[in-house]
Formats: C-alpha cells, structure tokens, sequence
C-alpha cells in the first residue's frame, strides 16, 4: 500500500498551522502589552503631575498663613512674604503639568488668578489689605479643589 501525498502533507500542514498561529499570538501579545505599558506610563505621569500640584498647593497654603502671621505679629514680614511669593511661583510652575487633564483654559485663569494673588501678597502690609488677600487666597483653594478633582478624573481616559 502506497502512502497517498495528501496524508503526508497534512502532518506538515497542521504544524505549520501552529506555528502561524504562535507567531500571530506572539505579535498580537506585544502589540497589546506595549500599547498597555505607554498607557500606565502616561497615566503615572499625569497622577505625578497631580500629586505635585497639590503638594505645592499645600506649601503655599502654609507658606500665606504663615505671612499672615507675620502680619499681625509684625515679625519677620520681609521673610515670610518672599516665602509666599516663591510658593506660588512653584505652584504656578506645577499647574501647567494639568493642561492635558483640565484643559489649558482652565489652567491659564489659574494661573492669572495666582499671579493676582501674587500681586496681592505684595502689597499687603496690614489687617485690610490681608483681608482681600485672605479672601482671594481661599477662592483659589475651592478653584484647585474642582482642578485636582476634575483631573483625577480624566487620568484614566
């Protein structure tokens, strides 16, 4: 009995099959996992870019109460106002790292409201003028409140 071509082949066939089908599952796997791994990537930098925004936040946070202190002590006023000073600009500097997660419409008025504040700090030398100081300093809190919270909210789209 003859061993027909067609059987012969099929050995072959199949195993060349499975070796198509590993090198496809191979090539479909990479692109996948490499796709996935600039996603985590660019989401770590954008929860990076959060993180700091909201850690110079809270310096300059401390940095004006600070300077208020200052202000009604009457101690050390020079100081503590170049140190309100250099933490909005840092905070300032951090608020661009935002634009792709809340746009840059919303970072530019931020940033503008910061250099008021900035303004501000620099001429405040009393109860009243710290007043509107005060007032601006907290409308800027609500404002990076809704900033931080609607770009967490865009990390991961």
């Amino acid at each position: 009995m003859a061993i027909r071509p067609q059987m012969a082949m099929k050995p072959i066939a199949k195993a060349a099959g499975a070796v198509m089908l590993v090198v496809l599952t191979a090539i479909f796997t990479y692109m996948f996992t490499a796709r996935l791994n600039v996603e985590t990537a660019v989401q770590q930098q954008r929860t990076t870019a959060i993180q700091q925004f909201d850690q110079t936040g809270a310096q300059m946070d401390a940095s004006l109460s600070l300077f208020v202190d200052a202000l009604l002590s009457r101690q050390k006023v020079d100081d503590a106002r170049t140190s309100a000073r250099t933490a909005i600009t840092l905070h300032a500097a951090q608020a661009d790292g935002l634009a792709p997660l809340t746009g840059t419409g919303n970072v530019v008025q931020y940033v503008n409201s910061l250099g008021d504040l900035r303004v501000l700090v620099d001429q405040t030398n009393g109860k009243l003028t710290a007043k509107k100081m005060a007032q601006q300093h907290v409308d800027l809190m609500a404002y990076r409140k809704k900033l931080t919270a609607m770009a967490k909210g865009n990390v991961y789209k």
